[in-house]
């Protein structure tokens, strides 16, 4: 090793490649800090220009799961809505094993359904003739705040925000010239697919 070092072009040579190496590892590093604080927007909210802090999307899912579990609740002893009341609390299960796992975009998926559940329920619960009006009301309150909060994570500023990461941190010139070379993935957006 001490002899191909002693040739000059070599030397140099070693020293570019290491210096390209540690680049790029630098790089990835940057890269992979940068992601990791706009991700945490998903779960503390995200600082908007107007200078407060949107609810983070996780608490949100946290008020929908308990909105399902109150209206799972209210059509608990109503024999027609079982098997719409078991599909909306399977879908809770599925979106609390995704907030568990931390996988944003298995969060999306598993609100959606739950969403689509809740709906269902809801159109079940309206043909029956013989629900109380006390059971109908809170029925209509608790999926009413289930809306509410899909309203909210739909106008929730995070994802807008990754459009920020993309022009602040991708398409640096550092970025740019070794992105062939770049292996951490980027913010996972609260929908199917990334940007």
């Amino acid at each position: 090793m001490k002899k191909v070092l002693e040739n000059r072009g070599t030397a140099i040579a070693v020293t570019v490649l290491l210096c390209l190496i540690f680049a790029v590892l630098g790089i990835n590093r940057s890269i992979a800090k940068e992601a990791a604080a706009y991700t945490r927007g998903f779960y503390d909210g995200v600082a908007t220009q107007e200078g407060y802090t949107s609810a983070s999307l996780y608490s949100t899912l946290k008020s929908i799961d308990t909105y399902a579990l109150t209206l799972s609740s209210v059509y608990a002893d109503v024999a027609d809505l079982e098997t719409e009341r078991e599909t909306l609390q399977a879908a809770r299960r599925t979106l609390v094993d995704a907030m568990e796992s931390g996988d944003i975009q298995a969060m999306y998926s598993a609100n959606r359904n739950l969403s689509r559940t809740a709906e269902a329920l809801m159109t079940a619960a309206d043909e029956l003739s013989d629900l109380s009006r006390g059971d109908e009301e809170k029925g209509r309150d608790a999926y009413a705040k289930l809306q509410s909060a899909e309203g909210a994570l739909e106008r929730n500023p995070y994802n807008d925000s990754l459009a920020d990461f993309d022009t602040k941190v991708m398409s640096t010139l550092p970025v740019r010239l070794f992105k062939a070379l770049i292996f951490v993935k980027g913010p996972q957006v609260f929908a199917y697919k990334e940007l």
